[in-house]
């Protein structure tokens, strides 16, 4: 089953934890394999464009919540 199918190319911030460390990434959803989401960022450094790809299990996923299009949290 696909839980996060609505958030498909939408940036979001997602909240996740590995053993006992919590994290939070931020990017558009790129993937939702059914067992996974792959969250992607673009971004530019020392004038190179670069792509980060974070996989992120559901057992890991605590939130996952659709960000405004200027990156904020919607109110």
């Amino acid at each position: 089953m696909i839980k996060y199918e609505s958030f498909l190319g939408k940036q979001v911030e997602a909240r996740y934890r590995t053993g006992y460390v919590y994290h939070s990434a931020s990017g558009t959803v790129a993937v939702d394999n059914g067992s996974s989401i792959f969250i992607e960022d673009h971004f530019e450094q020392d004038g190179k464009k670069k792509m980060l790809r974070i996989e992120i299990p559901y057992e890991c996923i605590l939130s996952v919540i659709e960000l405004s299009p200027d990156g904020s949290s919607p109110s």
